[in-house]
């Protein structure tokens, strides 16, 4: 999407750099071992790893995305714990205190999750205020938290910070990402995936 403070609709989001999120997807499956207990964020990336896990894949799955919790009903050994609350309208996610409360009592190995926008600083940026502490509060419980997103991101602008890049321990992205914002990550210590 143009590097814009609008939020475009969950059309324009799923079409944009398609085969880019196939690939962070797949490596992102790479990082996926039997037994854990992993969180799938709202969004159109998570969403592509939700279409690519392994359909025997044995251990805990846990979601805010309606349509992930759909694509993943029929794995019949993942178990699936659906973060519910208020539907973001058009959007198709969870959100609110009682989403927020019910995360409170789960354990997260690992996250997967996505950002609208990453910022020159390298905060980590979000178009609407409505699911943001939610993913603060995923990325600090889970015990490792993997950023997944196209290299436009970088380039994007939205309208809320809501958490430093420090929180986060591994991020996936194609190879569209310029050689200086890949030094940029490398110094900070971050796991770069380059798919």
């Amino acid at each position: 999407p143009p590097a814009c403070e609008e939020e475009p609709s969950l059309e324009t989001k799923d079409l944009f750099s398609q085969e880019e999120k196939r690939r962070i997807a797949q490596a992102a499956q790479s990082l996926i071992s039997p037994g854990d207990r992993i969180m799938l964020d709202s969004g159109s990336t998570t969403l592509e790893l939700a279409k690519v896990l392994d359909k025997n894949l044995h251990g805990t799955l846990i979601t805010n995305d309606l349509r992930i919790a759909i694509t993943l009903g029929s794995h019949q050994n993942l178990d699936m714990l659906f973060v519910g609350g208020m539907i973001r309208k058009g959007f198709y996610s969870s959100y609110s205190y009682f989403a927020e409360s019910m995360l409170n009592c789960l354990v997260i190995d690992k996250l997967f999750f996505s950002v609208d926008a990453v910022s020159p600083d390298l905060s980590l940026m979000n178009y609407t205020l409505d699911d943001i502490n939610l993913k603060k509060n995923c990325i600090s419980k889970a015990k490792e938290a993997i950023l997944l997103c196209d290299h436009s991101k970088f380039s994007a602008n939205a309208r809320f910070a809501f958490e430093k890049l420090d929180a986060v321990s591994t991020i996936i992205v194609d190879s569209g990402l310029s050689p200086d914002i890949q030094r940029r990550l490398r110094r900070l210590g971050k796991q770069l995936l380059i798919v």
